[in-house]
């Protein structure tokens, strides 16, 4: 395993803490970021933003990934759309869950798809499309809404768990995140 992170811009290197390193991603991406947790213990924390666990979801359930076969027992955070309660409905999320033993949290965001967990929540709503394309891309969630409210979780799962700040977001259900079920 290669233990370096090649050239970084002049002075970065300065104020990178590599003990603490966390990562998060969306589809692909959250897959990516747990697996990667799995692979290499350097990395503390993780979140998964609506990405399936497994390499082929046909059929579901069928081709899990390490990390879902196996859990981790460091901290991860899944958060998933609406009408997909990832870990009733995904065997991946429930494979995961079950074989977890480190701090986790099944979020799923009201109003949601997809799509809200990219770039296109800010920027669709801006492209004159219409509320229907809108709607079926990034969901019914005000967008301006769905980036307060993912921010809000990201920066609470990271602060608590890299920065050694907890603002107790990720605790249970509360009246400052009403767009937010807690799946248990």
């Amino acid at each position: 395993m290669v233990n370096r992170l090649g050239t970084l811009p002049y002075g970065l290197s300065e104020v990178l803490d590599t003990h603490r390193v966390g990562l998060a991603g969306q589809s692909g991406g959250g897959f990516t970021a747990a697996q990667s947790m799995y692979e290499d213990r350097r990395i503390r924390a993780g979140i998964d933003l609506d990405g399936t666990l497994e390499f082929n979801q046909e059929p579901n359930g069928t081709n899990l990934s390490p990390v879902a076969a196996h859990g981790l027992d460091r901290p991860f955070l899944l958060m998933g759309r609406e009408g997909s309660d990832h870990a009733r409905t995904e065997p991946s999320w429930a494979a995961f869950w079950s074989h977890s033993t480190g701090w986790r949290r099944d979020l799923t965001l009201h109003g949601s798809r997809h799509q809200t967990y990219t770039d296109l929540a800010a920027v669709m709503p801006q492209t004159g499309l219409g509320q229907d394309i809108v709607e079926e891309t990034i969901g019914t969630i005000d967008p301006t809404r769905a980036v307060t409210v993912i921010r809000a979780c990201v920066t609470s799962f990271f602060d608590r768990w890299l920065r050694d700040r907890d603002d107790h977001v990720l605790d249970g259900p509360s009246a400052s995140l009403p767009d937010v079920t807690f799946v248990w």
